[in-house]
């Protein structure tokens, strides 16, 4: 006669265990209706980082649709939407840029000159958070009037600010936004797919419509965020998602700052998302 063993549950502890259990960590997830799946910490506010793009692209998609603005728009740049943050264009001689030219790079490069583009467009800090309480982001907000850094001060500066529980409707938002006009959201929508992070490849197969960010400091300052927000199929269903993270690397020299940004992905994959 056997005796049958039960089967042990693993205590394995993964690499992206050991490097959150001394983060802050928030995040939610729904379905396509909005139905919760799954949260940690939903209504806490965290630093935004680059993912307010996807907020700042619904309100800048909004308004050049309600102006009958068409992908070739130009839009002149200006030298005080120069950033020094992410992005290419910085680096460039370019004055002007077409309306395609502006979301493919505010998307797929996270560029923060289009973005200060975006900004002033919309009318300047004050207004973009006027629109994004009329849009029905309650809690999220612009902290700077531009993407300027200080690169002098040993610190995280904070671009924004909102919560798990409403990124977690942005994307959705931007897409059910009938007054986007329908060719102005398939530009946005191919772009965006065309976004090839390595840290959090979710794979063709799962469609995804993903905007990260990305603060990750092993130095002096010793403070990081890595944050993502978007959309994914599972084959079973789209879901929508938000997730945002805050910690410190200092003292984990294992953790360099592109094997953070793995392990946090894995957590995203395997825990936040499940797939």
């Amino acid at each position: 006669m056997s005796i049958l063993q039960p089967k042990l549950k693993s205590n394995k502890i993964t690499g992206s265990d050991v490097l959150l259990n001394n983060w802050d960590v928030g995040y939610k997830v729904t379905d396509e209706s909005g139905k919760l799946i799954r949260s940690k910490n939903p209504h806490k506010s965290y630093e935004s980082s680059s993912t307010l793009k996807t907020a700042l692209m619904h309100l800048f998609l909004n308004k050049v649709s309600q102006n009958e603005l068409g992908l070739d728009h130009v839009f002149s740049i200006k030298d005080s939407q120069r950033s020094n943050g992410s992005g290419i264009v910085n680096w460039t001689d370019w004055n002007s840029l077409p309306l395609h030219a502006v979301i493919e790079l505010t998307c797929v490069y996270s560029d923060c000159t289009t973005t200060n583009m975006i900004i002033d467009y919309l009318g300047g800090q004050q207004m973009v958070n006027e629109l994004f309480k009329n849009s029905g982001y309650k809690y999220t907000k612009l902290n700077q009037p531009s993407l300027m850094f200080d690169e002098s001060k040993p610190r995280m500066e904070s671009v924004g600010t909102t919560t798990p529980d409403e990124a977690s409707k942005w994307l959705r938002m931007l897409l059910e936004d009938f007054s986007i006009s329908p060719e102005i959201k398939q530009h946005f929508i191919t772009s965006t797919q065309s976004i090839h992070t390595p840290w959090l490849d979710l794979g063709a197969e799962h469609h995804p419509l993903i905007k990260t960010g990305s603060m990750i400091d092993i130095g002096p300052a010793g403070t990081s965020v890595f944050n993502a927000n978007g959309r994914v199929s599972t084959g079973k269903g789209l879901l929508f998602f938000a997730f945002f993270s805050r910690g410190d690397l200092r003292g984990q020299a294992v953790y360099a700052p592109e094997e953070a940004k793995r392990l946090i992905s894995k957590y995203i994959q395997d825990t936040v998302l499940k797939i």
